[in-house]
This record gives C-alpha cells, sequence and structure tokens, in this order.
C-alpha cells in the first residue's frame, strides 16, 4: 500500500468491531480515516462507510460481518475490497465496492 495525498491529506480505510474480547468479534464495520501528516489520524466522517447495518444493499453472502478493507485508486475512482461472511457456515468471500470520492 502506498499513501497518497488526497486535497492535502492521506486517507486510509479501516476494520473495526462493536464489541471486544475476542478474535474479530461480529459484527464488523469499516471507516474512513484522514491524517495531514501520516502520523495523526483522525475518523473523517462519523458514520461508518461499509456496514451489514447500513449505507447501501447487504448481501446474504456479507449478511454478519464485513471486515478487512484493501484500498486501491485506479482512474477517477477508488476500489475497496474487502472479506465478508456469511454464519452460522462460516463461509468468506471478498467482496468490491467503489466509490468516486471515498465517502459514499
Amino acid at each position: 500500500r502506498v499513501l497518497k495525498r488526497v486535497d492535502g491529506k492521506f486517507f486510509s480505510l479501516y476494520g473495526a468491531y462493536a464489541k471486544k474480547g475476542t478474535y474479530e468479534p461480529d459484527p464488523g464495520f469499516q471507516g474512513l480515516a484522514s491524517s495531514e501528516d501520516g502520523l495523526v489520524w483522525k475518523r473523517e466522517i462519523d458514520e461508518s462507510i461499509l456496514s451489514i447495518f447500513s449505507p447501501g444493499v447487504v448481501g446474504k453472502w456479507e449478511k454478519d460481518s464485513i471486515y478487512q478493507p484493501w484500498l486501491l485508486e485506479h482512474g477517477s475512482l477508488y476500489y475497496n475490497f474487502y472479506n465478508a461472511k456469511e454464519m452460522p457456515q462460516w463461509v468468506e468471500q471478498i467482496g468490491l465496492a467503489s466509490s468516486s470520492n471515498l465517502k459514499v
């Protein structure tokens, strides 16, 4: 991964969980963080950008957890490759979300 400035800031996706106490407790979600220097980071927006609760439509295959973002830029779009799973079968798959501005 390469940190790249966009409009004077660095951006990164992060994975987070609503619970503590075990490895990757469901459900997971993703947020967007920014930094002006690459050292001190803050949430860019308070809401999650990808979650089993919202925004957007959640497929059956990703209904229990969305986590592990991997951000790429190509042309004028940002691509988020992410892990998702359906329980109790514990079927994990890779999803793809795209955005022109990282926030939607």
